[in-house]
């Protein structure tokens, strides 16, 4: 109003400012900011004075500058703020040109916090630093055309269109993320891989619905590079986990039980070099919680890569159901923090779940009834969120536990033009001797099988094989840091 409240002092051969002693804090060229519907804030008066050369008058600049991106409390460094609040109350734009520095970050957000996001616009100085660093590179007019192309403030969990266009032009001009080939053209024809996506895998108990899974997993490590997180507390202890993937690899047994039948030492180590890069196993020491296995993924995400997680079964989570919550309330929204984390990590998640008892069909001659995504234990909810269901089934097993006809199929697919078409594929033998699926009697290790007897001659081991003295890192040439978090 006219009256003199506070004054500034800059020196001229250094950057040091001075302010009058005790004065009121206030924000700068406060007049000219009365009844004003359009206000720009800056860090700093050489930036406010900016926009004056660029033919603005409703300029302003908190007096101290940006807090530090890492101060506890700032309300004190902006008291200029909370004692001119109204004329910022009766604007309707405000514009918040900060420096993009960290501590300009951080006064953006505490002004935006003040203001209201609804309010407020974000000015872009592009490769620049500050509106002074703007106007001395391109000019006043440049300058003054940041401020229609100011971006209002994104609010969390809000999205239009334009937050996914570069994603979705991409996808137009070179085509969208199609599913990734199993490797196996049969199943290709019910499912394929593809990230962003959870997969529900039912089925019977014993049923070997983890152990298809698993071989779906291995042919997509050894032909793609891929690798995977394994969360499989009933696959414990580690050393049945890792010899299963090792005998379906190599296709012999890694039991000396079996005389002439066991894999060569040179075959099991070998073996056992891949599966060590590819396939990591998750067992807190704590607790099972979704939280704790998470924390662990995406340590894998950052330091390995992975692409994968396998949780199996969903009983062995620990579930943190609230008080009085419903059942199928709750696996909503377990699912749906399986569905964020995939698409956040860009992975895929897989999720085992068990069918209820199994039950004779009289009409089937006695056979157990094929799973069904709605039979699934904790009922439909699984296959409402899930983005594709799968089941693995023995349908004889009831009649004739020898038998070894499996069958394989999607009853749901939720984008079918971009996977594939929920149907069943019944051409599936199990081979207990070299613990692998068979389709139409073919193994689709075949081709795995040709590049490893070729690895064998080329690659680590090419002597005799020895008894390994070295710990398994040194033995699989696994380097860690000392200063590396291992989490588990």
């Amino acid at each position: 109003n006219g009256q003199l409240i506070n004054y500034k002092t800059r020196l001229l051969k250094e950057k040091k400012f001075f302010q009058a002693k005790e004065a009121e804090p206030i924000m700068y060229n406060l007049d000219r900011l009365q009844g004003q519907k359009e206000i720009i804030v800056c860090e700093g008066e050489f930036d406010s004075l900016s926009w004056e050369v660029a033919g603005y008058k409703n300029h302003t600049s908190v007096n101290q500058g940006a807090p530090n991106e890492n101060d506890a409390n700032v309300d004190k460094k902006l008291e200029c703020i909370t004692n001119c609040y109204n004329v910022f109350e009766e604007a309707e734009n405000i514009y918040l040109a900060v420096d993009t520095d960290n501590n300009g970050i951080r006064l953006q957000k505490e002004l935006i916090r003040r203001f209201g996001a609804e309010k407020c616009k974000i000015v872009d100085f592009k490769e620049c630093k500050d509106a002074n660093e703007y106007l001395i590179k391109y000019g006043a007019f440049e300058l003054s055309q940041l401020l229609k192309e100011a971006k209002d403030v994104k609010i969390e969990g809000i999205f239009t269109l334009e937050d996914s266009f570069d994603s979705m032009m991409n996808g137009f001009k070179n085509g969208l993320e199609r599913g990734t080939t199993t490797y196996i053209d049969d199943v290709d024809l019910a499912w394929k891989w593809r990230k962003g996506e959870v997969n529900l895998w039912t089925g019977y108990q014993n049923e070997g619905k983890s152990l298809f899974l698993n071989q779906l997993s291995l042919i997509k490590a050894w032909f793609d590079k891929d690798k995977f997180a394994v969360f499989s507390p009933e696959n414990m202890p580690m050393d049945d986990f890792y010899n299963d993937l090792i005998e379906m690899l190599v296709g012999k047994t890694s039991d000396n039980f079996y005389g002439k039948l066991q894999m060569s030492e040179i075959e099991y180590l070998n073996a056992s070099s891949f599966i060590n890069r590819h396939f990591f196993l998750i067992y807190p020491d704590f607790d099972f919680k979704l939280d704790t296995i998470f924390e662990k993924v995406k340590f894998l995400v950052r330091k390995q890569g992975i692409e994968h997680l396998i949780i199996d079964p969903y009983n062995t989570i620990e579930h943190l159901m609230k008080a009085g919550e419903r059942e199928d309330l709750y696996i909503s929204r377990f699912m749906a923090k399986l569905k964020r984390f995939a698409v956040e990590n860009e992975i895929t998640i897989h999720l085992v779940a068990h069918q209820n008892t199994a039950r004779p069909n009289d009409k089937d001659g006695g056979r157990y009834y094929k799973p069904n995504l709605n039979n699934i234990k904790g009922g439909g909810t699984f296959a409402d969120k899930a983005d594709n269901v799968l089941f693995v089934w023995r349908p004889n097993r009831a009649l004739d536990f020898r038998c070894t006809k499996v069958v394989f199929g999607s009853q749901k697919i939720k984008k079918q033009k971009l996977v594939a078409r929920p149907m069943d594929i019944d051409n599936i033998d199990f081979d207990f001797k070299t613990n692998r699926y068979l389709f139409s009697g073919q193994t689709p290790f075949k081709r795995i099988d040709e590049q490893r007897g070729i690895q064998q001659n080329k690659e680590d081991f090419k002597e005799e094989p020895k008894i390994i003295t070295a710990t398994p890192n040194e033995a699989f040439g696994i380097e860690f840091n000392t200063n590396d978090e291992i989490p588990f």
